[in-house]
């Protein structure tokens, strides 16, 4: 993809999410009216969620055909008409979403704290920020599982769950906050402190990074190390439509590190790789300090 497209369109897109402001699922209810008519649709019995999601599926498959078709020819214009509509339209979908979870399922520990587990929803990599700096993180196995869950407390948030499968016990490796920033769980010791939450109704993520065998293993289940557990089955699988997400998995920089995570494999155990110079190594820019994985990679190109 011309880097140039990517930046314009990523720009426009960041601009069309700021008019669609931050606000709670609700509140995005009541200003959207897609959202609204979907509802009122739902609540007549003219439609249901499960052909509403249907559709919307379709519709965001297409819109990155779509997207990959007018940049391969040029098309820029076109691309950034259909990434607008794209992000007008992804609110309805998060909607969705929501209404297909339902209530979820709520884990308890000894001490009466509860989290309810909204969603599980896999993902090929994660966007990483070390300060200014940021980051491609690609799972060292084959999936990061994201797990969407309110917390019923206020105050520290200790590290206490687990996804447990046949053959193997996880703890996630992240926590999002929904301050766009990701904290690193890996060097936490279990049961430990990793923020302090100020609202109990907000919407929290883990990530574990596990194969994809574990996502299959109708055996799997979320566990609390001193409380209650529930099948990971019971949550509901959502398959991200991010705009965000899309766009940048088309520019070059990250192209490149993606054949470098797959060209690491099992090899590497840290295939989070420095957007800046994967950006480079796009470019035929190399220095030592880059991560092996980058440099090991460019390297089998030239033998």
């Amino acid at each position: 993809m011309n880097k140039h497209a990517c930046f314009v369109l990523a720009g426009m897109l960041f601009g069309c999410m700021s008019l669609m402001g931050t606000g709670s699922a609700a509140e995005l209810t009541v200003e959207n009216p897609r959202v609204q008519a979907a509802d009122q649709a739902i609540s007549q019995g003219k439609t249901t969620v499960d052909k509403l999601l249907s559709t919307m599926q379709t519709i965001h498959e297409g819109q990155k055909s779509s997207i990959i078709n007018a940049l391969a020819v040029g098309n820029q214009l076109k691309a950034e008409k259909t990434l607008q509509q794209w992000s007008e339209l992804y609110p309805l979908t998060t909607h969705l979403y929501e209404l297909k979870s339902g209530k979820g399922i709520t884990l308890m520990n000894k001490a009466g704290d509860s989290y309810t587990l909204k969603n599980q929803t896999p993902l090929e990599w994660l966007h990483v920020m070390r300060g200014d700096e940021e980051y491609y993180r690609f799972p060292a196995k084959d999936t990061f599982l994201e797990l969407d869950f309110t917390f019923n407390q206020t105050g520290v948030l200790k590290q206490e769950m687990t996804l447990e499968s046949s053959n193997t016990t996880s703890s996630p490796i992240y926590f999002y906050d929904g301050e766009d920033f990701l904290s690193d769980l890996r060097y936490k010791k279990s049961d430990s402190g990793i923020a302090v939450l100020k609202n109990s109704e907000d919407q929290r993520y883990f990530f574990f990074d596990v194969a994809d065998s574990t996502l299959q293993d109708g055996s799997a289940k979320i566990s609390l190390t001193d409380g209650s557990s529930a099948a990971l089955s019971q949550l509901y699988r959502t398959k991200s439509y991010s705009p965000a997400y899309f766009i940048t998995s088309l520019d070059a920089g990250f192209q490149y590190c993606k054949n470098v995570a797959d060209f690491a494999g099992a090899t590497s155990l840290d295939k989070e790789y420095s957007a800046s110079d994967c950006e480079n190594a796009a470019k035929g820019i190399f220095i030592t300090r880059m991560h092996k994985d980058i440099l090991e990679y460019a390297a089998s190109l030239k033998s």
